[in-house]
């Protein structure tokens, strides 16, 4: 799931919506998060530079932005950003590979688009 099209402040009129932790939305183009985090949907996010495994994050890889579930497998060194969609393939990386990964923050929510 790729993310740009549009980055959102708290004071862009969703207020009464968005988290209260929330530094930026980002709108979601793709469905590799899907059921949970439809297409178009906007994701609250908390910018940080780490997130704890199992968390759903916005990262940078190679210039692209994904919105994926950290996975650390630490007894084999590995990095994996995880898809909600089984029709995805997650992305590895070794640990070593890191500085190529960068964490914008941790979603803490979305608002659905019909």
């Amino acid at each position: 799931m790729r993310v740009p099209k549009g980055l959102y402040k708290p004071s862009d009129n969703f207020t009464s919506l968005v988290h209260h932790k929330t530094s930026i939305g980002i709108r979601i183009s793709g469905d590799s998060m899907e059921p949970d985090i439809p297409n178009g949907s906007i994701v609250w996010v908390q910018e940080r530079q780490q997130i704890e495994n199992g968390q759903v994050g916005i990262f940078i890889r190679d210039g692209e932005s994904y919105c994926k579930k950290l996975h650390l497998d630490y007894e084999k060194r590995i990095i994996r950003l995880l898809s909600n969609n089984p029709d995805y393939e997650p992305i590895e990386l070794e640990m070593e590979e890191s500085p190529d990964l960068r964490t914008v923050g941790l979603v803490l929510g979305h608002y659905g688009i019909d």
